[in-house]
């Protein structure tokens, strides 16, 4: 599998996992504000964990595979963001994507700063609406860099 997408999958999947983390850390935060709210004799607040005990197992098994390979620099696998930079070819290709994953900002952000007037619209129905908001941000940025990192190696 190429570098460059094994890095953009395994970004994906930690995103994923950090998002999924803090809707679930959210969801447990409104149930309790809502039981300091309206107190009552017995009450409990209930959180999925799944999201933590994922990202603990994935850690351990990226320990597991880099102390496995005996590997005295940093491994990839600790450090998922691909930055080539062997070479003066690659610190160019390197910039090229860094400076076009800073402009996509530049482009999502106020698009995003649009959308979030309609939050007490949907609030009722998406209450995690802002934190979909910069998740996108930051699927955007991670998916521009790949591309621009793809596009400009080839």
């Amino acid at each position: 599998m190429n570098a460059v997408l094994r890095s953009y999958l395994l970004n994906i999947l930690f995103v994923f996992l950090f998002g999924w983390g803090i809707l679930e850390l959210y969801r447990s935060n409104v149930r309790f504000s809502y039981i300091l709210q309206n107190p009552a004799p017995l009450w409990g607040v209930t959180m999925n964990v799944s999201p933590f005990i994922l990202a603990f197992l994935l850690s351990f098994i990226i320990m597991y595979v880099s102390r496995k390979q005996k590997q005295t620099k940093l491994s990839f696998w600790l450090f998922p963001l691909f930055f080539p930079e062997a070479d003066e070819r690659e610190k160019e290709i390197t910039s090229k994507a860094c400076r076009s994953a800073f402009i996509s900002i530049w482009t999502v952000v106020p698009f995003c700063a649009c959308l979030l007037p309609f939050y007490p619209i949907i609030s009722s129905s998406l209450p995690e609406y802002p934190i979909y908001l910069l998740l996108f941000i930051l699927l955007v940025q991670m998916t521009v860099f790949h591309i621009s990192l793809y596009r400009n190696r080839m």
